[in-house]
Protein backbone atom coordinates (compact mmCIF):
# COMPACT_ATOMS: atom_id res chain seq x y z
CA UNK A 1 0.00 0.00 0.00
CA UNK A 2 1.30 3.44 -0.99
CA UNK A 3 0.25 6.94 0.05
CA UNK A 4 0.65 9.48 -2.75
CA UNK A 5 0.65 13.28 -2.47
CA UNK A 6 0.24 15.02 -5.78
CA UNK A 7 -0.69 18.01 -7.85
CA UNK A 8 -2.53 17.89 -11.18
CA UNK A 9 -2.59 20.97 -13.44
CA UNK A 10 -5.36 20.94 -16.04
CA UNK A 11 -6.86 22.76 -19.00
CA UNK A 12 -10.62 22.45 -19.49
CA UNK A 13 -10.97 22.59 -23.26
CA UNK A 14 -14.03 24.55 -24.39
CA UNK A 15 -15.09 25.36 -20.81
CA UNK A 16 -15.39 28.74 -19.09
CA UNK A 17 -12.17 30.21 -17.68
CA UNK A 18 -13.79 30.33 -14.24
CA UNK A 19 -12.98 26.67 -13.49
CA UNK A 20 -10.19 25.76 -11.08
CA UNK A 21 -7.24 24.18 -12.90
CA UNK A 22 -5.00 23.39 -9.90
CA UNK A 23 -5.85 20.11 -8.17
CA UNK A 24 -3.85 19.00 -5.12
CA UNK A 25 -4.66 15.44 -4.04
CA UNK A 26 -3.95 12.66 -1.55
CA UNK A 27 -4.35 9.05 -2.63
CA UNK A 28 -3.97 5.58 -1.16
CA UNK A 29 -3.02 2.90 -3.70
CA UNK A 30 -3.18 -0.86 -3.26
CA UNK A 31 -2.28 -2.83 -6.37
CA UNK A 32 -4.73 -1.56 -9.05
CA UNK A 33 -7.16 0.17 -6.65
CA UNK A 34 -6.92 3.80 -5.55
CA UNK A 35 -8.93 5.78 -3.01
CA UNK A 36 -8.35 9.50 -2.71
CA UNK A 37 -9.52 13.07 -2.44
CA UNK A 38 -8.71 16.09 -4.64
CA UNK A 39 -9.71 19.74 -4.95
CA UNK A 40 -11.95 19.72 -8.02
CA UNK A 41 -12.72 22.13 -10.85
CA UNK A 42 -15.64 23.77 -9.02
CA UNK A 43 -13.46 24.31 -5.92
CA UNK A 44 -14.97 21.51 -3.83
CA UNK A 45 -13.37 18.35 -2.40
CA UNK A 46 -13.99 15.22 -4.49
CA UNK A 47 -13.55 11.71 -3.14
CA UNK A 48 -12.84 8.95 -5.67
CA UNK A 49 -12.35 5.22 -6.00
CA UNK A 50 -10.67 3.93 -9.16
CA UNK A 51 -9.35 0.79 -10.80
CA UNK A 52 -6.29 1.25 -13.04
CA UNK A 53 -4.94 -0.86 -15.91
CA UNK A 54 -1.35 -0.14 -17.06
CA UNK A 55 0.72 -1.18 -20.07
CA UNK A 56 4.23 0.14 -20.86
CA UNK A 57 3.65 3.51 -19.18
CA UNK A 58 0.13 3.98 -20.57
CA UNK A 59 -2.82 3.70 -18.21
CA UNK A 60 -6.60 3.80 -18.07
CA UNK A 61 -8.56 4.52 -14.88
CA UNK A 62 -12.25 3.91 -14.27
CA UNK A 63 -14.25 4.47 -11.13
CA UNK A 64 -16.57 6.80 -9.26
CA UNK A 65 -16.21 10.36 -7.92
CA UNK A 66 -18.17 12.67 -5.60
CA UNK A 67 -18.17 16.43 -5.14
CA UNK A 68 -20.07 17.69 -8.18
CA UNK A 69 -23.49 19.35 -8.27
CA UNK A 70 -25.03 17.22 -11.03
CA UNK A 71 -25.19 14.05 -8.89
CA UNK A 72 -23.86 12.82 -5.57
CA UNK A 73 -21.76 10.12 -7.32
CA UNK A 74 -20.63 10.24 -10.94
CA UNK A 75 -18.63 7.88 -13.17
CA UNK A 76 -14.94 8.75 -13.46
CA UNK A 77 -12.40 7.88 -16.11
CA UNK A 78 -9.18 9.06 -17.64
CA UNK A 79 -6.32 7.80 -19.81
CA UNK A 80 -2.71 8.84 -19.60
CA UNK A 81 0.97 8.18 -19.95
CA UNK A 82 3.58 8.16 -17.18
CA UNK A 83 6.62 10.07 -18.45
CA UNK A 84 8.58 9.23 -15.28
CA UNK A 85 7.68 7.62 -11.95
CA UNK A 86 6.51 11.05 -10.71
CA UNK A 87 5.25 12.88 -13.82
CA UNK A 88 2.41 11.91 -16.13
CA UNK A 89 0.08 13.44 -18.69
CA UNK A 90 -3.60 12.60 -19.01
CA UNK A 91 -6.90 13.30 -20.75
CA UNK A 92 -10.41 12.88 -19.38
CA UNK A 93 -13.97 13.64 -20.44
CA UNK A 94 -15.84 16.52 -18.82
CA UNK A 95 -19.60 16.95 -18.82
CA UNK A 96 -21.24 20.34 -18.29
CA UNK A 97 -23.25 20.89 -15.10
CA UNK A 98 -26.53 20.50 -17.03
CA UNK A 99 -25.29 17.27 -18.67
CA UNK A 100 -25.80 18.60 -22.21
CA UNK A 101 -22.22 19.17 -23.34
CA UNK A 102 -19.28 16.77 -23.46
CA UNK A 103 -15.86 18.42 -23.33
CA UNK A 104 -12.30 17.39 -22.54
CA UNK A 105 -9.75 17.95 -19.83
CA UNK A 106 -6.00 17.56 -20.43
CA UNK A 107 -3.40 17.80 -17.74
CA UNK A 108 -0.07 17.01 -16.19
CA UNK A 109 0.24 15.17 -12.89
CA UNK A 110 3.11 15.46 -10.39
CA UNK A 111 3.22 12.89 -7.57
CA UNK A 112 5.45 12.79 -4.53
Amino acid sequence: MDIILGLALTMHLGSPNTLNETHPYVEVQHESLSLGVYYNSIEEPSFYLTYTVEYKGFYAEVGAVTGYKRASVLPYGRVGYNITDNIGVFAAPSVSADGKELKAIVGIDFSF
